[in-house]
């Protein structure tokens, strides 16, 4: 009885310490793809505020003075590249939308953490 018990703490602390190592692969789901000037061009993209210093895309041909900047973040899966809908939405209403990338995401340079953002 207590082989089986002390079997069954030591399976779960290694699939504890297992998961606690691993812990950064299983939340950050990065999608590396990434969009060259011509593909970003071609969604009526440009990379900003460089491609060199690529933070996000904005829109290739703003429209006029806008009321306000939404920026908008693509969460845990996918790239910036991918939530051009929201530029569809909300540019004719008047705002500036800028499709910001995470660090690691969408050809974005460095690795996903808590801690960097834009």
């Amino acid at each position: 009885m207590w082989r089986i018990l002390i079997v069954c703490v030591v399976v779960y602390l290694a699939i504890t310490l297992l998961t606690f190592l691993m812990q950064r692969k299983l939340l950050y789901l990065p999608d590396r793809s990434s969009l060259s000037e011509e593909q970003a061009s071609v969604q009526g993209l440009r990379h900003w505020p460089s491609q060199q210093q690529f933070r996000g895309f904005v829109p290739l041909h703003p429209g006029a003075e806008p009321i306000a900047t939404v920026v908008v973040f693509h969460g845990n899966a996918g790239a910036a590249h991918h939530r051009r809908y929201y530029l569809d939405a909300l540019a004719p209403l008047g705002f500036r939308v800028v499709l910001a990338a995470y660090p690691g995401y969408g050809g974005r340079a460095g690795s996903p953490s808590e801690t960097v953002l834009v």
